[in-house]
C-alpha cells in the first residue's frame, strides 16, 4: 500500500477486517496494521497467535519482527499502556502535554483540544475545565488569551499528567453513575465497587453546553447529565439495575413526575426504560477559597504562650519592663526608669510569664467593668508578621481597620505609627486603590492668541462606516475666535491627514520634514489629559450632539451633513467665552441666512473700497478688543471656581511616584485592574504643572510628559518594613534606583512655557549624580544586605540593596547604579569598609567596568585610560592628576591613548631625554611645547629631527611643509611667508635657488 494516499488507511483497514472475519473482539483487535492478540493463558495464546499467522501467510502478508512482541503481560496499543490493572495514558504522548507551549492563535488552540481529547475519558471534568480553551474556537471572535484560559490550560495539562488508571467493566457487578451540571458544562463518570468496597472508575465523560441549553434552569441542566450519562453508557447500563448519583436532590423526585408536555417529563418518559435508582449525595469540593487558603497557608503560630514569654524576654525594648515586674528592680537610666513608673499600672504578668497590657476601651455604651481589654504585648520579632496578617492577608484594609483589628489583642509602643508606615507603604495598596483626598493641580489656561494663530486639532473617532469607507472626523479649531473646521478621514494614518491638511497631526517623518521646511512648530498637548485641548474636546461633544439629530437611521449620511454642522457652529454664539460668532471675528459681520435676507434691509456699502476696508478694519479692532476681555474674564472665573479645590504640586526631581494607568490589557476587567502603574522617578519638573518620568525597574524614559494630576507619591515599602523572610508585597521593579537624573534638565525646555504642552522632540537626559551623606542602617533580609542612605540636599532616605552598592565584592559606595556587572559612582568607596580608601581605587566621579578606568571626562572603550584627575588601580603609579594604566608615564595633565603621546608639557616615557616641558618619544627631538603623533611633527617653534633645519614657527605633517617664515628642510630654498604643499612651492616673496 503506498503512502500518502487519502483513501489509502480506509483500504488496508478494510483488507484486514476481511483477513481476520471472526476473530474480532473474540481475542483480536486491529486498526490499521496493529494487531492486538489477547488471551487467558498462554496455551491459548499459542493457539490465538498460530490461527492469526495462518490467516496472514495465506494473503501474503509479512511481520516485522522488531515490532512484535509476544506473551507480555503489558502492551503499549494506541497511545495507552494495557495491563490487567486497567488502562492508562502512554507517558510518552502525555510529555508532549505536559511540555506544549502556550497558543498563540486559534490554529494552535484547536491543535492542543484535539490532541487532549483523545485522552478525555481519563479526565474528570474535561468539559468544564476546556470551556475557556472552546470559547476561543468560536467563529468571528477575536482571539484574546486571559487569565481564565491560562488557568484552564495548566489545569487540563495537569489532569492529564495526573490521569488515573482506569479498570475494567465487570458485566457481573452493578454500576454506579456519577453525573453533575454546571453553568457551562456537564459532566458524568462511570464505574464500580471492588472487593474492598471503593470505587473504580471505568471512564470519564462529558460536554459542553450548547447555546440554547445555556438558559436552562439548574434543574433541567442536571437531569440533561444524567440523561445523556445513561445513554452514552447504555452499552453497560441497559441489561441490569444500576445507581445514580446526583447533588441536586430535585431529581430524586424524576420517576414521579406526572408532567409528560414539559422538557422534564419527556426525559421522565425516556429513562424509564433503564433500571436504575436515583441516589442524593453532597459533593465535596477541594477547591477552598483564595482569602481562607492564604490566611492558612501564612497563618503565624502564636498559641504557644511559653515561645512568646521567652521572645519577650529577648526583645531590648521589654526587658526593664519585665524585670521591675517580677524583680521591682528599676533600670539605671533615669529616663527609662522614669517611664516604667508611669507605665507600671497598665501591665502585668500572665500565668506563664507573659507580658500583658492592659487597655480601657473608649467605645460609647460599653460598660466601666467591661471596658478593660487585655492586650499581649508582641515583641519586636512578631510584629512585622502580625502586620503582614493582619493586612496583607486580610484583604489590604486601610490604616484605621488594620489598627482596629490588630489592637483587640495585641499592643506594642507606637504600635499605630507603625500600621500607619506599614498601610501606606504597600505596594498592592498603592497599585489598586484610589486617593480620597487628591486635589487637583492649579489651572494653568493657554495665553490668548491672536486670530488664526494658533490652532487646535483633535480626531473624533468610532464613527460609522460611511460607503466611501469614512470613519473618522479631523477637527481644527482656532484657538480664539473659534473657527472649526472639519474632514472626514477612512483611516488615522499620518499621511492622508496630511494630504488633507498639509499640516501635522501626528509625529511621521514626512511631517516632521515639512514642518522643519516651513519652520512650523509643533506642540502635542500632555497624555491623557484632555483639559489641554479643552477647545477640541468641547467642540467634538457639540459636533456629535449635532449629529446625532440630524442623522438618518441608519447613521450613514453623517458625512453629508458635516457643512450643515460647520455652518451652525461658525454663526453660533460663543457666549462663555468670545461672545461673538466665528464668523463675525472673521469679518467683521454677522452671517446671513437665507432668511435674513429676506427679511432684514440690506445694509448700504461704501462708497469706495478703501472707505470699506476702513470701515472693516475698525470693526474687526473693536471685535478683537471685546472679544479679548470677554475671553479673559472667563478665564479667571474659570480659574477662580477651579482652584478652590486644587492644590499646587510639590514633586522635585528625584522624588519617587505613581502613575494613573489609563489602558486596560484586552480581556481584563477595568474595575479589577490595578489603577497605578510604577513606582517611577522624576528626572524634570516643568514650569506646567508637568514632569518627565524615568521606570524604575529598566530606567525606561517615558517620552511624554506627565501631568502632576496623573501622579501620587509613591513610598517605598522598605523604607518602613523590616523585610522578614516571607515573601512581601514589594514590586521587583523598586529593588532598582534611581541612576541617571538631569539637573540641567530641570528647566522646561518647551518654548511654551505658559501653556501645558510639550515639544514632539526627546530630551537628552545626562547623567546626574548624588553625594550621600552617611549610612544610616544596614539590614539583611532573605539573604541580601540593605542600606540606608541620606542624601546631601534631598530630605527623604532610601534604602539601597548590596547589588546597587557592591559588585563582585569590589567596590562599595554611595549611591551606586549597578546595571549588568557595571558601576557608575560618584565618590567611591573601596570595597574593605565603608568611607575607608585602602589602595585601590580613589576617584572624584569614577566610573568602572570591568577592570578598565572611566572616570569624568574621561572616554574610554578599549581598556586605555582618558582621564582627567585619575588614580590608576593597580597602584604602580603616583601622580598629580594621572597616573597611566601601564604605570611608565609620570606626567602633568596626560592623554595616552595606544602607547602614543598627546600632551602638552610632557615627560617622555622612557626617561632618556631632559627638555623644558618636553622631550620626544624618540630621543631625537628638542622643541618648546610638542604635540607628536605617530612619529610626525606638528610643533609651534620646532626644532626638526634632523638637525639640519631651523625655523621659526613652522608645522609639518608627513614630510610635507606648511610654514609661515620658513626655513626649507634641504638647506636650499631660503624664502619669506613661503606655504609648500607637497613639493610644489607656493610663496609670497619667494627666493628660489633656480630663480627668483
Amino acid at each position: 500500500m503506498p503512502y500518502g494516499l487519502r483513501n489509502s488507511s480506509i483500504a488496508f483497514s478494510q483488507v484486514m477486517s476481511q483477513i481476520l472475519r471472526g476473530l474480532h473482539w473474540k481475542y483480536v483487535l486491529a486498526y490499521i496494521d496493529d494487531i492486538l492478540i489477547f488471551s487467558k493463558t498462554f496455551e491459548e495464546h499459542l493457539q490465538h497467535l498460530d490461527e492469526v499467522f495462518t490467516r496472514l501467510r495465506k494473503a501474503n502478508f509479512t511481520l516485522k519482527p522488531q515490532k512484535c512482541h509476544f506473551a507480555v503481560k503489558k502492551v503499549n496499543y494506541l497511545g495507552h499502556i494495557i495491563s490487567k490493572d486497567g488502562v492508562k495514558v502512554d507517558d510518552s504522548k502525555i510529555n508532549i502535554v505536559k511540555n506544549y507551549p502556550r497558543p498563540k492563535n486559534q490554529h494552535e488552540v484547536r491543535q492542543f483540544l484535539g490532541l487532549c481529547n483523545y485522552y478525555r475519558r481519563f479526565v474528570k471534568d474535561y468539559a468544564k475545565i476546556t470551556v475557556p480553551l472552546n470559547n476561543l474556537l468560536q467563529k468571528d471572535k477575536e482571539y484574546v488569551w486571559t487569565d481564565k484560559c491560562q488557568i484552564s490550560f495548566e489545569n487540563l495539562k495537569q489532569a492529564l499528567t495526573t490521569a488515573p488508571v482506569l479498570s475494567y467493566p465487570d458485566m457481573s457487578k452493578p454500576f454506579i453513575l456519577t453525573c453533575d451540571a454546571s453553568d457551562s458544562a456537564i459532566g458524568y463518570i462511570l464505574g464500580q465497587l471492588d472487593e474492598n468496597g471503593k470505587e473504580r472508575v471505568i471512564s470519564y465523560s462529558g460536554r459542553a453546553l450548547r447555546n440554547n441549553e445555556l438558559n436552562w434552569t439548574i434543574t433541567e441542566k442536571e437531569c440533561l447529565a444524567v440523561l445523556e450519562g445513561i445513554t452514552k453508557n447504555k452499552v453497560y447500563l441497559s441489561h441490569a439495575r444500576f445507581k445514580v448519583y446526583t447533588d441536586h436532590q430535585a431529581l430524586v423526585w424524576l420517576h414521579k413526575s406526572k408532567d409528560t408536555n414539559s422538557r422534564l417529563g419527556r426525559w421522565a418518559l425516556e429513562l424509564q426504560n433503564y433500571d436504575f435508582e436515583i441516589i442524593y449525595k453532597e459533593f465535596e469540593y477541594a477547591n477552598e477559597k483564595p482569602l481562607i487558603a492564604a490566611i492558612e497557608k501564612n497563618d503565624v503560630d502564636l498559641n504557644d504562650v511559653s515561645d512568646i514569654s521567652k521572645m519577650q524576654r529577648e526583645c531590648d525594648q521589654l526587658i526593664p519592663l519585665i524585670k521591675y515586674l517580677e524583680t521591682g528592680e528599676l533600670p539605671e537610666n533615669q529616663k527609662e526608669a522614669r517611664n516604667i513608673c508611669y507605665e507600671r499600672d497598665h501591665y502585668r504578668l500572665g500565668q506563664s510569664g507573659e507580658l500583658i497590657h492592659l487597655h480601657r476601651s473608649r467605645t460609647k455604651g460599653v460598660p466601666k467593668a467591661e471596658s478593660m481589654i487585655e492586650q499581649l504585648v508582641l515583641p519586636k520579632c512578631l510584629r512585622q508578621d502580625s502586620l503582614l496578617a493582619y493586612h496583607d492577608h486580610t484583604g489590604h484594609t486601610g490604616v484605621k481597620r488594620t489598627y482596629a483589628a490588630i489592637h483587640l489583642k495585641y499592643y506594642w509602643s507606637g504600635m499605630y505609627q507603625e500600621v500607619y508606615n506599614y498601610v501606606t507603604s504597600c505596594d498592592k495598596c498603592q497599585r489598586s486603590k484610589q486617593p480620597t483626598h487628591h486635589r487637583p493641580a492649579p489651572l494653568l489656561p493657554l495665553p490668548i492668541e491672536d486670530t488664526l494663530s494658533r490652532w487646535h486639532m483633535d480626531i473624533l473617532t468610532c464613527l460609522p462606516k460611511t460607503k466611501d469607507g469614512h470613519q473618522h472626523l479631523l477637527l481644527v479649531v482656532d484657538s480664539f475666535s473659534r473657527w472649526p473646521e472639519c474632514f472626514p478621514l477612512k483611516t488615522q494614518e499620518a499621511t492622508e491627514i496630511a494630504e488633507v491638511l498639509y499640516n501635522d497631526v501626528f509625529s511621521s517623518k514626512l511631517i516632521q520634514a515639512l514642518c522643519e521646511l516651513f519652520e512650523v512648530q509643533r506642540y502635542h498637548t500632555s497624555s491623557y489629559h484632555p483639559q489641554t485641548n479643552s477647545t477640541c474636546e468641547r467642540m467634538n461633544r457639540t459636533i456629535a450632539q449635532t449629529l446625532r439629530t440630524l442623522v438618518a437611521k441608519d447613521q450613514s449620511n453623517w458625512h453629508k451633513l458635516i457643512p450643515s454642522v460647520m455652518m451652525s457652529l461658525r454663526m453660533s454664539t460663543n457666549t462663555e467665552s468670545t461672545g461673538y460668532s466665528p464668523f463675525q471675528m472673521l469679518f467683521g459681520k454677522e452671517m446671513n441666512l437665507p432668511f435674513d435676507i429676506s427679511v432684514q434691509p440690506k445694509d448700504g456699502m461704501s462708497k469706495t473700497a478703501k472707505s470699506h476696508l476702513d470701515t472693516l478694519i475698525d470693526r474687526l479692532k473693536i471685535v478683537k478688543d471685546i472679544a479679548k476681555t470677554s475671553v479673559e474674564n472667563s478665564q479667571e472665573k474659570t480659574i477662580n471656581r477651579y482652584d478652590k479645590k486644587a492644590e499646587a504640586p510639590k514633586f522635585r526631581v528625584g522624588d519617587y511616584v505613581m502613575l494613573q494607568s489609563m489602558k486596560v490589557p484586552k480581556g481584563l476587567s477595568p474595575k479589577l485592574h490595578p489603577k497605578w502603574d510604577g513606582p517611577f522617578y522624576v528626572i524634570n519638573v516643568g514650569q506646567n504643572n508637568t514632569c518627565k518620568l524615568r521606570r524604575c525597574s529598566d530606567h525606561k524614559l517615558i517620552k511624554s510628559r506627565i501631568h502632576t494630576n496623573r501622579m501620587k507619591p509613591y513610598i517605598d515599602p522598605r523604607d518602613h518594613r523590616d523585610i522578614p523572610e516571607i515573601q512581601r508585597n514589594v514590586a521587583e521593579n523598586n529593588r532598582d534606583r534611581v541612576d541617571n537624573i538631569d539637573d540641567n534638565n530641570n528647566i522646561d525646555r518647551s518654548q511654551n512655557n505658559d501653556a501645558q504642552m510639550q515639544q514632539n522632540d526627546e530630551t537628552n537626559d545626562e547623567d546626574n549624580d548624588f553625594i550621600a551623606e552617611k549610612l544610616l542602617a544596614k539590614k539583611r533580609r532573605q539573604g541580601k544586605n540593605f542600606y540606608k542612605v541620606k542624601w546631601v540636599g534631598y530630605k527623604k532616605t532610601t534604602w539601597e540593596p548590596e547589588e546597587n552598592i557592591d559588585n563582585k565584592g569590589t567596590n562599595k559606595c554611595y549611591k551606586l547604579i549597578d546595571n549588568k556587572g557595571t558601576n557608575k559612582c560618584y565618590k567611591l568607596i573601596d570595597n574593605k569598609g565603608t568611607n575607608k580608601y585602602k589602595g585601590t581605587n580613589k576617584c572624584f566621579k569614577l566610573i568602572y567596568n570591568k577592570g578598565t578606568n572611566k572616570c569624568y571626562k574621561l572616554i574610554d572603550n578599549k581598556g586605555t585610560n582618558k582621564c582627567y584627575k585619575l588614580i590608576d588601580n593597580k597602584g604602580t603609579n603616583k601622580c598629580y592628576k594621572l597616573i597611566d594604566n601601564k604605570g611608565t608615564n609620570k606626567c602633568y595633565k596626560l592623554i595616552d591613548n595606544k602607547g602614543t603621546n598627546k600632551c602638552y608639557k610632557l615627560i617622555d616615557n622612557k626617561g632618556t631625554n631632559k627638555c623644558y616641558n618636553l622631550i620626544d618619544n624618540k630621543g631625537t627631538n628638542k622643541c618648546y611645547n610638542l604635540i607628536d603623533n605617530k612619529g610626525t611633527n606638528k610643533c609651534y617653534k620646532l626644532i626638526d629631527n634632523k638637525g639640519t633645519n631651523k625655523c621659526y614657527n613652522l608645522i609639518d605633517n608627513k614630510g610635507t611643509n606648511k610654514c609661515y617664515k620658513l626655513i626649507d628642510n634641504k638647506g636650499t630654498n631660503k624664502c619669506y611667508k613661503l606655504i609648500d604643499n607637497k613639493g610644489t612651492n607656493k610663496c609670497y616673496n619667494l627666493i628660489d635657488n633656480k630663480r627668483n
